[in-house]
Formats: structure tokens, C-alpha cells, sequence
């Protein structure tokens, strides 16, 4: 057992264990945790739960303190403006203070559920987001970074609701096609669908589909060529059936996806193929073209697989890969 451990189970009291004094309580409870976890080498599930348990005690569960301010037991956020709604939640900024001395102010992305009744929607994400921690370090870029989630009492039903890392500067393919109504240029497409297809399959390698890779949900970093994969509440292990499909993208999905076929990972490729293709210009070259038309039924291989057969269309449509500088309009 190691020290961290055996402290945790011979405390008598949250009081005792943590103290008074919040911040330095909130730098204890996170150094423990990091050591009493049940994944890490020498943690245990009786401390981790007696820890949280102590923890709980000793700070108020998350509930709003005032209009503005959430606190729960990790942080206390401050309430910003609603940057994003979609059907099943709205997107509200927030700002929390890290370290000991509340010197760091941080910015996050607050998800709410708009209706008790998606509570499970959400809990579906923060699963599959928690599930992507496994994926390669050099490819959790791709996915939103969950801080923390938690219940809200709110009128009508406690809201469970999922903290995220920020997004500056990224735009949605939606956001792309209102922008540009005519479609932009095959060679960015092409760096955008490439990232997609690493997204999906890595969320494949481990056992999820994302359920939902429609225009709204791909994050673009214009200058960077970023892309993150975002709207997890749709996703599901693969081989289970979709729980339900954004209303406003219904019509994307092949038939047997609606009608709550074992999921497997070429629904995500296709979806992504039909985001891909509504992105193109109308004079895009005909192999780019017939390749996205290829995605959308039939067989398909491996979103590897299907990478490489990619790069080389690409390279006989385009040559020798080249950065090739995309932009929104200027405001």
C-alpha cells in the first residue's frame, strides 16, 4: 500500500484530512487522486472512493452559488455568454482559476443539456471523450479535451453537463459552407477529409462511433489545418445501435443506420464522405468527386485504408502534396 493510500483510509473526517481552506483542500484532493486512482500502479478503489467521498464532504456539490458562478468540486466557474445552440445543448463560456493561489484564469466551453431528458446523451459523451483518453498522444488533438462533468440542479431536472477545453479560433464545417455557398477549393477539402479520416479511425481503435460526423461537427483551425472532432453525444460502442441523429442532418444517414442497425465504423466514414463531397466546388476534379462517391455505399476498408487510397488520388489530381492556404472572410 503505498503512503498516499493509507493516508486516505485512516482519515476520520473531511475536516481533518483537507482542512479549512479551500484552495489548498482542492490542491490535496487532485495530488491524491493523481495517486490513489485505480489505473495508477499502487491505487486502490476503496481509497479513490473513500477520497471522493472526503472530498464531497468537504465541498458543496455543484450547484449554483449565485446567477452567475457554478461551483463544484474542482472549480468554481464563472458564467459567459451562450456561444453555441444546437438540439441538445447550448454552449455557454466559462472562467475558472487553477493553482493554489487562484493566479491562472482559464477559459472553457460549459455544455448544458437544454432538457433533462438528454442527460443521457451527455453522459454518452463523456464516456466515448473519456474512452478517447487511449488513443495515441500524438492524435488527441483531434478530440475536445474533457475537464470535468457534473449534475446541475436546474428547473425541470438536474442537468448533467460536460466541461470542455476551448476551442479558439476553430470554425465548423457548417460554418464554412454558410460562408462559402458555393463550395471551396478541392485541395482543402482534401486536407480537411484526410484529419477526419484520422479522427475516425483512431475512434474506431477504440471501439467507438461517433454517430454524428455531419457538417456541425468538425472543428476547423483555418490557418493551422486543425481539425478536432467535436458533438460526441450522438457516438455509441461500435456494434450497438444509434440512441438518435441530429433532426437537422437526418436525412445524411443511410437507411440502416435510422433504422438502429448494429453501428460499425464505415457509417462515420460515409457520414464524413457526405460532408467532405457538400464542401466541394461544382468544377472540383472529377476523381476527388467519384472517390467521395465511392465512400457513400458498399464495402469500405479501414479509415487507413482508406487514407492511403486518398494520398493517391490526391497525388494524380494535385502532385506532390503542398500547403495550400485557406481562410474564412473577413467580418
Amino acid at each position: 500500500m503505498n503512503s498516499y493510500v493509507a493516508d486516505v483510509m485512516a482519515a476520520t473526517s473531511s475536516v481533518s484530512f483537507f482542512g479549512t481552506d479551500a484552495p489548498a483542500a482542492r490542491k490535496k484532493y487532485l495530488l491524491y487522486a493523481k495517486h490513489v486512482h485505480p489505473d495508477i500502479e499502487g491505487g486502490s478503489n476503496e481509497a479513490f472512493a473513500t477520497l471522493q467521498n472526503l472530498y464531497g464532504g468537504h465541498v458543496k456539490p455543484s450547484t449554483p452559488s449565485h446567477a452567475n458562478v457554478v461551483s463544484t468540486r474542482l472549480y468554481e466557474y464563472v458564467l459567459g455568454d451562450t456561444t453555441r445552440e444546437n438540439e441538445i445543448f447550448k454552449t455557454v463560456s466559462v472562467a475558472f482559476q487553477t493553482g493554489p493561489d487562484y493566479a491562472d484564469r482559464v477559459i472553457a466551453d460549459m455544455l448544458i443539456p437544454l432538457a433533462a431528458r438528454d442527460n443521457d446523451l451527455m453522459g454518452a459523451m463523456s464516456k466515448s471523450l473519456k474512452k478517447l483518453g487511449e488513443v495515441p498522444d500524438s492524435y488527441k488533438a483531434f478530440f475536445p479535451t474533457m475537464i470535468e462533468r457534473f449534475l446541475m440542479p436546474q428547473p425541470g431536472g438536474r442537468r448533467a453537463v460536460v466541461v470542455l477545453e476551448s476551442m479558439p479560433g476553430f470554425v465548423s464545417i457548417e460554418d464554412i459552407m454558410k460562408a462559402y455557398p458555393d463550395g471551396i477549393n478541392g485541395r482543402d477539402v482534401a486536407w480537411m477529409f484526410k484529419r477526419m479520416l484520422v479522427a475516425i479511425g483512431n475512434a474506431a481503435d477504440v471501439g467507438i462511433s461517433h454517430g454524428a460526423c455531419v457538417p456541425s461537427s468538425f472543428m476547423i483551425l483555418p490557418d493551422q489545418h486543425g481539425l478536432i472532432l467535436s458533438d460526441w453525444q450522438y457516438s455509441v460502442a461500435l456494434g450497438e445501435p444509434l440512441a438518435t441523429v441530429p433532426s437537422a442532418y437526418k436525412s445524411m444517414y443511410p437507411e440502416a443506420a435510422l433504422k438502429k442497425g448494429a453501428t460499425t465504423p464505415h457509417l462515420d466514414i460515409v457520414m464524413a464522405a457526405k460532408t467532405a463531397s457538400a464542401l466541394l466546388e461544382n468544377d472540383s476534379p472529377r476523381p476527388l468527386v467519384s472517390f467521395f462517391k465511392g465512400c457513400m455505399g458498399g464495402a469500405l476498408p479501414s479509415a487507413a485504408a482508406l487514407l492511403a487510397e486518398f494520398d493517391d488520388v490526391l497525388l494524380s489530381v494535385y502532385g506532390k502534396p503542398a500547403f495550400h492556404r485557406f481562410a474564412m472572410p473577413k467580418k
